[in-house]
């Protein structure tokens, strides 16, 4: 009887042994996500220190509206997704053709989108990004894309572009749009002609 005891005993500190273990694990596993949540937090927390950040779709309503004041529908777009507010603007109303020398006549029109833009990279990271058609050779498109972007970016340091918080980027014809399959070649080629802004993240990130 003694003996049977003493068996029942080790049995049931085995089950408590595996007991602890499973608390341990879970509480591990806890950790673990309070973890992931306090950077959220952490993240949240700093952006908050700053109350006059403005979201990116609030910009997006403030630029299409200011794309609209100022009649600039017909070269300009603007589009929203997981990298950042896209302003796609065409090469016609920036450059002379096949150069990467700005038309100062043309692009004043666009003096009042590039006075948000270096108002907002203040605040926020800006990404300016070449692309060109598909004609030409790739060394040729590469070169054409990247003094673009090039160009632009001392044009808006001129005007006050924070370039700390600022950089190029060149994509030659290697990031056509999607157009609708109804247009021309000459069309989609037009369209693809062009420099994008890219407003991203907060400087808080």
């Amino acid at each position: 009887m003694k003996r049977k005891f003493y068996q029942d005993e080790g049995l049931w500190l085995i089950s408590y042994s595996d007991l602890i273990t499973s608390i341990l694990a879970v509480l591990v596993l806890v950790m673990s996500f309070s973890k992931i949540d306090m950077e959220k937090v952490d993240h949240a927390n700093r952006l908050m220190k700053d109350k006059k950040l403005v979201t990116l779709p609030t910009l997006q309503k403030d630029i299409l509206q200011l794309i609209k004041n100022n009649k600039l529908e017909k070269f300009v777009n603007v589009k929203l997704d997981d990298d950042g507010l896209y302003i796609i603007m065409s090469s016609a109303v920036q450059f002379e053709v096949n150069s990467a020398k700005l038309d100062l006549k043309k692009i004043k029109k666009l003096d009042p989108l590039f006075k948000k833009i270096i108002e907002i990279s203040k605040k926020r990271e800006i990404i300016i990004a070449g692309h060109t058609d598909d004609t030409g050779t790739p060394q040729r498109n590469w070169e054409l894309s990247s003094q673009r972007a090039n160009s632009l970016m001392l044009y808006l340091m001129d005007k006050g572009l924070d370039y700390h918080y600022a950089h190029i980027t060149a994509y030659a014809d290697t990031k056509p749009l999607k157009l609708d399959k109804n247009l021309t070649l000459d069309q989609q080629r037009t369209l693809n002609r062009r420099v994008t802004v890219i407003i991203g993240r907060s400087h808080n990130y």
